[in-house]
């Protein structure tokens, strides 16, 4: 909303203005980005259940961020472009990859062996 707000008042052109607030950006604002932070945490969850000390937990888990670093650098160079049936495919195949690590990290974190063998 606020940044709604604040586009026209920095000086945005229509057309910056009109795509920033097109389906494809208000599609990965809000699937996209509740999506991915799902995919984090379990992501987090399963790292944290076979670690051994919390820093390798912490270390391992952020090796998350290197798929979403390479889509980034594809649309920067122009090799990936982003419109509305990109990333509903791409939402539909994370959805699917959510749900298997729901399962997974349900079915593997142990809250005993965490707090008994980290120091």
């Amino acid at each position: 909303m606020i940044f709604a707000i604040t586009l026209p008042i920095i000086g945005t052109s229509q057309a910056v203005f009109s795509y920033a607030l097109g389906p494809t950006w208000l599609l990965a604002i809000f699937i996209g980005g509740p999506l991915m932070a799902i995919f984090a945490v379990n992501i987090a969850v399963l790292v944290s259940s076979r670690a051994r000390d919390p820093r390798a937990a912490e270390q391992t888990a952020a090796v998350v961020i290197l798929p979403v670093i390479l889509i980034l650098f594809g649309v920067l160079a122009g090799y990936i472009i982003l419109d509305v049936t990109v990333m509903l495919a791409g939402f539909s195949a994370l959805l699917v990859v959510d749900i298997v690590l729901i399962y997974l990290s349900a079915r593997l974190f142990q809250r005993e062996t965490i707090l008994t063998k980290w120091s």
